[in-house]
């Protein structure tokens, strides 16, 4: 079994370095700076990827400057049952399915991404089952690492932190909707119903909680 390690997806890495809460969600998540792992292709799809060029160049170069004290995953996975079973389901993106199958042949690992249509169709396909519950417990998606931060540094510090980027994401632009002077209560009460929406669709064991 190869040493556990925290997989974070281009979305949330984006989100979390703008931010300013990438080493604390590191952190919270239960991992340190060695044992975090970003996606290779980071720098290119930050320059050059089509969905993220919507996002200001200001967030998107301070999540490059961040991508040099993070490791790259270069660890591929097998061609496994997996992998293939995983390239079949068109609703999961290419790159999801690359994460998924890391995963999957790594039980200590685990993963944050904020693909929420891929982990729909990871938890509801039938002839992935097997694979969804290899998974289940180790996926963590940005509304539950917002929430775990939320709970731990305070409601002043994240609404701050997370308010310049509100424009940029539906799910912050509710639970944020008063900006910095967003009440804590008010935040965690939107997350959690953002979270149990998620989990009427994908079980209730399936994220991984903080």
């Amino acid at each position: 079994m190869s040493n556990p390690l925290l997989l974070i997806d281009t979305d949330v890495f984006l989100f979390l370095a703008a931010s300013g809460l990438l080493h604390d969600a590191i952190a919270l998540l239960g991992f340190d700076l060695p044992r975090a792992r970003r996606l290779e292709p980071l720098d290119k799809q930050l320059r050059r990827g089509r969905s993220f060029l919507q996002y200001p160049e200001a967030f998107r170069r301070i999540a490059l400057d961040e991508a040099r004290t993070i490791a790259p995953l270069r660890d591929y996975p097998n061609e496994s049952a997996a992998v293939q079973e995983l390239a079949l389901v068109e609703a999961i993106h290419p790159g999801e399915a690359f994460l998924f199958a890391v995963l999957a042949e790594n039980p200590g690992h685990l993963l944050a991404t904020g693909d929420k249509t891929s982990l729909i169709a990871l938890a509801t396909a039938p002839n992935l089952r097997s694979i969804r519950d290899s998974l289940a417990g180790r996926i963590a998606c940005l509304e539950t690492v917002v929430l775990g931060l939320l709970r731990t540094k305070g409601a002043p510090e994240i609404a701050a932190a997370l308010t310049p980027l509100r424009s940029l994401n539906v799910v912050l632009q509710v639970v944020l909707s008063l900006g910095i002077h967003t009440p804590g209560p008010q935040m965690e009460q939107y997350l959690g119903h953002y979270i149990r929406d998620l989990e009427e669709q994908v079980g209730t064991d399936f994220l991984f909680k903080p």
